[in-house]
């Protein structure tokens, strides 16, 4: 047995020092990751005879067989088939192949430190983190890529006015970009060509088949969609924390604004699909479904997140100290920044409604209380009782929407037909499609509060100098209050 290569290498350093002696100082990182691992691919193709229109009548022996005529449209198709190169079994057989899947990671981090006086300190951070990963499809005959890229950079500035008294200012900004499903270099020209006579919709490459019995696949480049994310999230936090007497008093507020832009296809080559072989051979789809021409599947989303929160740590008696607070929490409703806002807001509307506001606003009510206790009953430092209860507000985020904003018509429209005729193979399945046949999303358009409620409390017990026994009761199943879709 031949063990495949696997190969990685990894490697970095890191420098820090003084800038400027006891005041500024510098901290920076460096890492890189390469990597090959071999693949041993293996999926199903039609066997050598199945092609011709030998199939088998008792699979998966095989003592005998039925002969059908194999539809010349299906030929060309047929050919994207490798031939099996391992076991045969009834009307499908192995092929397999040594694939390999080469990846890298370059990865930076880097901090600096100022003090300003005792009382006033500033912090800045960056993280750089890009990878990159390629993946050969089911028969290798392209491949799939998966960049991303992260960035995160972070200044906080922490100022003592007195003892008792601490101010934290935190101003950062993330941005994340990824992909998948972005294919090139395929082996075969067919699987690269815009538009020509085996093109399922008009200007696209090949799309693909979907086939009873058989896992392998092949298809053009973007047959399996094409996802790209990019989000960028500006924030500022402010945190100040006030001891007096035998209150701990923290209190503090936040602002996010939340910029996302998404390209999102799923079949814009198009798809035919077969119950079986007999049914590919023959030309007898059960259905088609595509993105028709023009369809739009970018957007951009933007969205404000606001949070204030005061809490209150009360050390009631030597042995008892009790927690409150309340926090809340409010977003704007989601906006699409080209206006390519489209709702089927009531499922019984004939068709989704284009235009702002995407729903009515649930957030304007979300104060949520939280009450906790810590208590020590016999005032020995040994038995501890802890428990707290509390709300936690689910505000309606964009990665809710991720997969849903952008496939709603009439910006996406994409439809199945079931069923399509003959006739329209494999060009022509586009024509099929009638309004009926696009999909609208629904979004619930008067949403109720969506919130959890989660409560725990422990009992904790010194045995000895060295052991302690502890009883938690954290139900797992917290009530989930939700009434939005």
């Amino acid at each position: 047995m031949v063990v495949a290569p696997f190969r990685r290498h990894q490697y970095g350093g890191a420098l820090g020092g003084a800038i400027k002696k006891d005041k500024t100082f510098f901290f920076t990182n460096y890492e890189a990751l390469t990597e090959l691992k071999s693949l041993s691919q293996s999926f199903d193709t039609i066997s050598d005879n199945a092609r011709k229109g030998t199939l088998c009548a008792n699979p998966p022996l095989c003592t005998n067989t039925t002969q059908v005529q194999v539809d010349p449209r299906v030929q060309p198709f047929l050919a994207l088939y490798p031939s099996p190169n391992a076991l045969i079994t009834g009307d499908t057989g192995k092929y397999q192949f040594p694939g390999t899947r080469p990846g890298e990671e370059k990865y930076i981090t880097s901090k600096i430190d100022h003090y300003f006086s005792p009382n006033t300190t500033l912090f800045g951070g960056y993280t750089w983190d890009d990878a990159k990963i390629s993946t050969p499809d089911h028969f290798g005959q392209k491949l799939q890529l998966g960049p991303s890229r992260r960035q995160n950079g972070l200044l906080t500035l922490q100022h003592l006015f007195s003892p008792t008294l601490i101010n934290n200012t935190r101003v950062g900004v993330s941005r994340t970009y990824a992909a998948n499903n972005l294919d090139c270099c395929a082996t075969i020209p067919l699987l690269s060509q815009f538009g020509g006579p085996l093109s399922f919709v008009p200007g696209r490459p090949i799309g693909r088949f979907d086939v009873g019995g058989v896992n392998g696949r092949w298809g053009g480049v973007f047959s399996d969609g094409l996802n790209t994310f990019a989000y960028t999230a500006p924030q500022f936090y402010n945190d100040l924390s006030w001891t007096k007497g035998r209150h701990a008093i923290k209190t503090g507020f936040a602002f996010e604004r939340v910029q996302e832009n998404m390209e999102q296809q799923s079949r814009i080559n198009g798809l035919w699909t077969f119950g079986s072989i007999r049914d590919m051979l023959l030309v007898n789809p059960n259905q088609f479904s595509a993105d028709l021409p023009g369809t739009d599947g970018q957007r951009g989303q933007r969205q404000s997140i606001l949070a204030g929160y005061i809490q209150d740590d009360f050390r009631l008696r030597s042995n008892l100290t009790i927690n409150m607070g309340v926090r809340y929490e409010t977003t704007t409703v989601l906006k699409e920044v080209n206006g390519k806002i489209a709702n089927l807001r009531y499922l019984t509307d004939p068709a989704a409604t284009t235009g702002d506001p995407y729903f009515n606003n649930p957030t304007f009510k979300n104060f949520a209380p939280r009450l906790g206790f810590s208590w020590d009953p016999f005032k020995d430092g040994k038995t501890a009782i802890r428990g707290a209860v509390g709300m936690f507000d689910v505000p309606p985020l964009p990665y809710v929407f991720v997969n849903i904003l952008p496939r709603s018509a009439p910006n996406n429209v994409q439809g199945t037909v079931p069923n399509p005729a003959n006739s329209t193979f494999p060009n022509n399945g586009i024509s099929l499609f009638r309004p009926s046949n696009s999909q609208a999303t629904h979004v619930e358009f008067n949403p109720g509060r969506s919130y959890k409620m989660q409560w725990n409390l422990n009992i904790q017990r010194q045995l000895t100098r060295t052991s302690t026994v502890r009883l938690t009761l954290n139900p797992l199943a917290a009530t989930d209050c939700a009434a939005g879709g």
